[in-house]
């Protein structure tokens, strides 16, 4: 082979792309591990843990306020449901002095309505 073939040659290898991309790949490989070794992978971390921190107070915080407005709403919901729980306690108890009052009127009914009627419970004064 003449040095012409040997040129010709060559020329379509490196226009084929087989050797070009090796050397390109070559090259890359190089200019990637030098970029790779001049960046400071420490300050990176570091700005990254901040950030992250900074992130998570944030959220902690927005989280605190959100449970302290459920725990706030929480608390008024027991306050009323004791309240409740005290007047619904309290018309029981009216409620079955009232019921005993109407089976003793029944009571003095079936025996023929003589003689006094049942006196009206004091709790239940003023209730009717």
């Amino acid at each position: 082979m003449t040095v012409d073939q040997w040129l010709d040659l060559a020329v379509g290898l490196l226009a084929g792309g087989v050797i070009g991309t090796l050397i390109k790949s070559w090259v890359d490989r190089r200019n990637g591990k030098e970029a790779n070794g001049a960046a400071d992978w420490k300050a990176f971390a570091t700005e990254q843990r901040e950030t992250f921190k900074a992130a998570m107070a944030e959220q902690r915080e927005a989280h605190n306020a959100a449970i302290a407005l459920v725990d706030g709403r929480v608390t008024a919901l027991v306050a009323e449901v004791g309240k409740v729980r005290a007047q619904l306690d309290t018309e029981t108890k009216l409620l079955s002095i009232a019921l005993a009052h109407l089976r003793e009127l029944r009571a003095w009914i079936t025996r023929g309505g003589n003689g006094e009627v049942p006196p009206l419970p004091e709790q239940l004064e003023g209730r009717l």
